[in-house]
Order: structure tokens, then C-alpha cells, then sequence
């Protein structure tokens, strides 16, 4: 394969790939806390949690993208394998260095795995407390998607 394609190539993904991050920010934190929603009313329906999720998460996106930045390291560290283990496979499919970049990829993923799975319920719980700190507070969902006071 032309390097000079396979780079134009690369750096469209890579565009697409940031604009794509950039568009799915916010409805990402909107609906950050869906999953815990439904799980502490099954009754619910999917209109009426994602309105008790728009509500919690009113005024509080911020909070949730603090505790992300607060995972930054095991967060870098992950896209940092994932991206060794995706350059490694680039560099096989190219023909450079099969054996030594087959040997790499399966290191990284590994590793990437590994890391994946102990920071994984760290991140989850750190996610919980938040939840709940924000259920707790004065923006309780509410079946019909709207904010009560809590007594």
C-alpha cells in the first residue's frame, strides 16, 4: 500500500473520530446515568427515565466531567495500549515487521486488557457515588421527568 494514502487515510478517521467524540459529549452526559436510573425503577419506561436522567443531570454535567478527569491516568493508559494494539496491527497489515509487531500487539493487548479490568470497578464505583450523591440531592428523578424537592 502508498504510505502517502495510507496516512490521508489515518488522518480522516482520526478527524472523524474527534468530531464524532466532540458532537457525542453532551447527550454522553445527559444521559450518563440512564443505566442506574432504570435500575432503581424497572417500572419506569424509557421516556420517563430519560426525563429523570435530563433532570438529574441538570446543572451537574459538570460534576460528572470533573470525576472523569479525575480518571485520567487509567483512562490515558488505556488509550495508550489501545492505540499501541491498533498500531500494531496497522504495521503487520502494512508487511513491516510482522513478527515483531505481532509479538507488540499482543503485549499491548495484554496490557490493555489487564488494565481494563482492575480500573474498570474503580471507575464504576466512583460513578455510583456520584449517582447517588446526585439522587440524594435536590434534583430527585421523578417518573414524569421532572425535579421534586426531596423531604
Amino acid at each position: 500500500p502508498d504510505p502517502v494514502a495510507l496516512a490521508i487515510v489515518a488522518g480522516a478517521a482520526a478527524v472523524g473520530v474527534a468530531l464524532l467524540v466532540v458532537c457525542a459529549c453532551v447527550p454522553f452526559y445527559r444521559y450518563r446515568y440512564l443505566w442506574l436510573v432504570k435500575a432503581g425503577h424497572p417500572e419506569w419506561g424509557a421516556g420517563a427515565c430519560l426525563g429523570a436522567c435530563r433532570a438529574l443531570m441538570r446543572g451537574n454535567m459538570m460534576k460528572a466531567v470533573r470525576l472523569d478527569c479525575s480518571y485520567w491516568r487509567p483512562i490515558a493508559l488505556a488509550l495508550l495500549l489501545a492505540a499501541a494494539c491498533v498500531g500494531s496491527a496497522l504495521a503487520a497489515a502494512a508487511g513491516v515487521m510482522p513478527a515483531a509487531t505481532g509479538l507488540a500487539g499482543i503485549v499491548s493487548f495484554c496490557a490493555f486488557a489487564t488494565v481494563t479490568v482492575v480500573t474498570g470497578p474503580y471507575i464504576a464505583a466512583g460513578q455510583a457515588f456520584l449517582y447517588r450523591e446526585l439522587e440524594q440531592g435536590t434534583a430527585a428523578p421523578q417518573a414524569d421527568g421532572g425535579a421534586a424537592l426531596d423531604p
